[in-house]
């Protein structure tokens, strides 16, 4: 089912269906390479002492720091896997190879051709924030496929003209949730972008009403354990900013 393209992304909804073909070669190339540049440095320079934080953390819904998703994962992995700092960092490395991908299909969903496609694979591979994130288990890690993710699935709701892709939205923000509260800026910002230049109908549309309370529904649990902690995150971030 479509709806009726707004009078913001009506120009876009012609050439829709014209995505350019996805560049699976010189794509694929580039994730293999940073696959095998993580793997080979995954085990050097130890543990970071946020994943020894991690790993001694016991299971909770969430830490006066952080929501529970990266602690339990890297406490599992180190606990019933092997405690080696290339067996934790696995996960980061799957991060940071999959964001290679969302952020080319981005650049696919906007027109790029195989050109562009190759152009944007390399360098987000070899990005600096992509070597850091992918080499070692943080928050942050994750955050390499979600905010991409999001801004995919936001740009394919508009420029296909298919709302239904908003519930996508709502659903990895709400897992995300579990990882790190932060992917709420995210939302502020594409909030500010669509009151700022529009389409404006979207903001009070039901499918990104709909969205919304996807989202906080999937990360109640995480925020519930905020509300009745007296939002430890919150009381954090402000002893952190202060004593920087």
């Amino acid at each position: 089912m479509r709806s009726a393209p707004t009078e913001g992304s009506s120009r876009f909804v012609a050439g829709a269906a014209a995505v350019p073909r996805f560049a699976r070669g010189p794509v694929l190339a580039a994730m293999a390479a940073l696959a095998v540049v993580l793997t080979v440095a995954s085990n050097d320079y130890g543990f970071h002492r946020d994943e020894l934080y991690f790993r001694m953390l016991r299971p909770g819904w969430g830490y006066v720091d952080q929501p529970p998703l990266t602690p339990l994962l890297v406490r599992f992995l180190s606990h019933h896997v092997a405690d080696e700092p290339w067996v934790v960092r696995i996960p980061a490395t799957l991060y940071a190879v999959t964001s290679v991908l969302v952020v080319t299909l981005v650049t696919r969903e906007l027109g790029g051709g195989r050109g562009a496609q190759a152009l944007c694979a390399w360098a987000c591979a070899f990005a600096t924030s992509t070597l850091l994130f992918g080499h070692v288990m943080l928050t942050s890690s994750l955050d390499l496929v979600v905010w991409p993710l999001v801004s995919l699935l936001v740009i394919r709701a508009e420029l296909r003209a298919d709302p239904r892709w908003w519930l996508a939205v709502g659903v990895v923000v709400g897992l995300s949730m579990y990882n790190k509260l932060l992917v709420v800026m995210l939302l502020a910002a594409l909030v500010g972008g669509l009151a700022l230049v529009g389409p404006r109908p979207l903001l009070w549309s039901r499918w990104v009403l709909g969205s919304a309370c996807l989202a906080l529904l999937i990360g109640a649990p995480n925020l519930w354990f905020q509300a009745t902690h007296e939002w430890p995150q919150l009381t954090m971030g402000r002893a952190l900013a202060e004593n920087s």
